[in-house]
C-alpha cells in the first residue's frame, strides 16, 4: 500500500534532518523540507469517501482496537493516498501491533507528505524509541518541538514524558529527556 510513496528517497532527507537535530539548538532545515516537497507525492483520490473510513479507523483507535484500526486506515488510504493525518494515525495504529516497520514507514510516508507536522514526528519518536533507536528517538522529539507551533506544550509534554510518575517506558523517558536537553543547549 505505501508503494505509491518514495519512501527511500524520503528516508534520506528525513535521516539528515534527525542528524541535523542531535546538534540542538537553532535548525535550517529548509533544505530538506524543500527537498521533500519536490518528491513525487501520490495523487489525491476520493477525500470524502476516505473522510468516512478515517473517521472510523480514529474511533477504533480510540477504543484500542488497533488491528480495526489500521484495517479502516488502510482502506481510507486506498481511497486517497493523499492524507498525512491518515497516514500518522496508521503509523500509530502499526505501533499498538508492534509492527514498528510498517509503523515508521507510515511515519515517514506522513513526513514526506508534511515535513513540519509536530504529531507526525512526536509518533516516530515513539517507534524509534520502542525499536530501541533512542539517539534517533530524541531527535524526532526534538523535531516536534522545533516545528511545533505551542513550543512550551510541547517542552511541558517532553518533561512530562520523562517524569518520575509517567508510566513512560525506560527507553521513552531517556529519549524525552535527550530531546530536553538539545532543546536547552
Amino acid at each position: 500500500m505505501l508503494k505509491s510513496y518514495p519512501i527511500e528517497a524520503a528516508r534520506q532527507h528525513l535521516g539528515e534532518m534527525l542528524d541535523a537535530a542531535k546538534l540542538g539548538g537553532n535548525l535550517n532545515l529548509q533544505d530538506q523540507v524543500q527537498a521533500l516537497a519536490a518528491l513525487r507525492k501520490p495523487p489525491r483520490g476520493d477525500h470524502r469517501a476516505a473522510l468516512a473510513l478515517s473517521a472510523q479507523g480514529s474511533s477504533a483507535l480510540k477504543s484500542g482496537n488497533f488491528a480495526e484500526a489500521a484495517q479502516l486506515l488502510t482502506e481510507a488510504l486506498r481511497l486517497d493516498p493523499s492524507d498525512a493525518e491518515v497516514l500518522n494515525s496508521l503509523a500509530f495504529a502499526r505501533l499498538k501491533q508492534h509492527q514498528l516497520s510498517s509503523a515508521r514507514n507510515a511515519a515517514l510516508a506522513s513526513l514526506l507528505l508534511l515535513p513540519t507536522r509536530t504529531a507526525t514526528w512526536a509518533n516516530l519518536a515513539f517507534i524509534l524509541a520502542e525499536d530501541g533507536k533512542l539517539g534517533s528517538a530524541s531527535s524526532a522529539f526534538y523535531l516536534a518541538y522545533h516545528f511545533s507551533k505551542d513550543k512550551p506544550e510541547t517542552q511541558n509534554y517532553l518533561q512530562r514524558l520523562n517524569s518520575e510518575d509517567a508510566a513512560s517506558t525506560a527507553g521513552l523517558k531517556e529519549a524525552a529527556s535527550g530531546a530536553l536537553k538539545l532543546i536547552n543547549r
